[in-house]
């Protein structure tokens, strides 16, 4: 007889609630009986002598109980399926799957995937379902805010997949990425994670979510021919009438303009996996320690099993390890480097704050693989990306633009012009000049060129993918 212990890590997490667990092996198509007692983290089965084949299903289901402002919800967060071969009585093989390039399923693991050495005790296999990353989108679509406007102007050749980690903070990641990762056949997926500058905070899944802060970096900016667009939906700066504390009347500026990454991501013709750490308050938990490169390989091995990449391919792993940060995201950018080192090998810098100025140059230059070195100045790195770019030297693979200290003054930059043209009549006397700093920082992440005569604009994002090794 075979004992089959199946086992799955972080069973204490709210998403993987022992309650929601169903965990059926069925032995030549009838369902074994559970050896008791159960231990929260894995069920155990005897395999009767003579059974050639088994049948694993897997089903984890998260609830929580209705609030006044939401209601009850129940989703099912992970599944998987797998059948096995017995050989010779004692060796268990799993059956190939050719939505996985006729390898077992990605998410139901046995040591060695033959035989039971070094599987578990004399006479036992075990099986390890890898749940550290479940998809939450039914919750996300109830908690989260912007889900309805996000839907509405999201790229049609993208897809969004929010994740919720059950091993630590932070809790949620959100994932996004062109649609020419699920027919790529590349099995190296490259992965770019963005830092974006401190969030609201949070603790859990089960409350109110503010995707309005995640939608401004995926869409992009309406046209002004768009009637429907709303200040924060236009392609420009916007002067819109607000109220000051006192609740008076008060001209105000908008400068948060969409940044279009998932637009990028699909121009940018690369296959390449974008993960959002999604911090509480400023605090980005293990996503800035050396667990990074592990963590990405557990989010793309849940996207694999999930067949949103690399359909059809086996083996699916991490390629090349991206970091790129934005404005405060910097600071949790410089802990991931410090810590991934090694592991990082291209790096995209939008105005962060406290840039390293040593320890990229260092990166830079000690890095075994083919590196890749991109800068924009905006308002606050102009000499620091100077300095980089000096060190390292005349280098392809090293950018710094808006690199002139005076590059808001020149007219090198038309979008630049576009941005603020409603702003032109005021934006340089010098009560307005802290304004026009502001705006500069957020023309780092927002910006880049026309393309043609239209307003369509190809950011320094899509620039910096396209002449990317992703």
């Amino acid at each position: 007889m075979i004992k089959v212990l199946v086992k799955w890590p972080h069973a204490n997490s709210p998403l993987l609630p022992e309650a929601g667990v169903d965990i059926e092996l069925a032995a030549d198509g009838l369902p074994l009986l559970l050896q008791v007692p159960i231990k929260p983290g894995e069920r155990a089965f005897d395999v009767p002598d003579g059974t050639t084949k088994l049948t694993l299903t897997a089903v984890f289901r998260a609830s929580f109980p209705a609030t006044p402002i939401f209601p009850a919800t129940s989703a099912e967060v992970l599944r998987m399926d797998q059948s096995y071969t017995i050989r010779n009585g004692t060796q268990i093989d799993p059956d190939p799957m050719a939505a996985f390039g006729g390898g077992p399923h990605p998410l139901a693991v046995i040591k060695g995937f033959a035989g039971m050495s070094n599987a578990g005790p004399i006479g036992a296999a075990v099986i390890t379902l890898r749940t550290e990353f479940v998809d939450i989108e039914p919750f996300w679509q109830v908690y989260a805010d912007y889900w309805t406007v996000y839907q509405r102007d999201r790229h049609p050749n993208a897809r969004f997949v929010p994740l919720g980690y059950t091993g630590g903070s932070p809790i949620v990641w959100l994932v996004s990425m062109p649609d020419s990762c699920t027919t790529s056949s590349n099995a190296a997926v490259s992965c770019l994670t963005f830092f974006r500058p401190e969030n609201y905070e949070y603790t859990r899944v089960n409350e109110q979510h503010l995707m309005s802060a995640m939608g401004r970096y995926l869409c992009a900016p309406k046209k002004d021919s768009d009637p429907s667009a709303s200040v924060d939906e236009r392609d420009h700066v916007v002067l819109y009438q607000g109220y000051n504390d006192k609740g008076e009347p008060e001209t105000k500026t908008y400068a948060y303009v969409r940044c279009g990454f998932e637009n990028a991501l699909v121009k940018s013709g690369r296959a390449v996996v974008m993960i959002h750490p999604w911090p509480s308050g400023g605090q980005f938990g293990k996503a800035v320690t050396k667990d990074l490169p592990l963590l990405c390989e557990q989010i793309l091995r849940n996207l694999w099993a999930r067949k949103f990449i690399c359909r059809n391919v086996a083996n699916v792993g991490l390629g090349r390890l991206g970091l790129s940060g934005y404005s405060r995201g910097g600071l949790a950018l410089w802990k991931a480097l410090a810590a991934n080192r090694k592991s990082v090998e291209e790096l995209y810098l939008f105005d962060c704050n406290e840039t390293k100025t040593s320890e990229i140059v260092q990166w830079y230059k000690s890095i075994a693989k083919d590196p890749r070195l991109r800068m924009v100045g905006g308002a606050y790195n102009v000499v620091a990306h100077n300095t980089i770019m000096k060190a390292i030297g005349p280098n392809s693979n090293v950018t710094a633009v808006l690199d002139d200290p005076k590059w808001a003054d020149t007219g090198a930059h038309p979008y630049w012009d576009h941005a603020i043209r409603y702003l032109n009549h005021f934006i340089n006397k010098p009560k307005y000049l802290p304004y026009k700093q502001g705006i500069e920082h957020q023309f780092a992440i927002f910006g880049g060129e026309h393309v043609g005569l239209g307003t369509e604009v190809e950011t320094f994002l899509c620039q910096f993918l396209k002449s990317s090794a992703f």
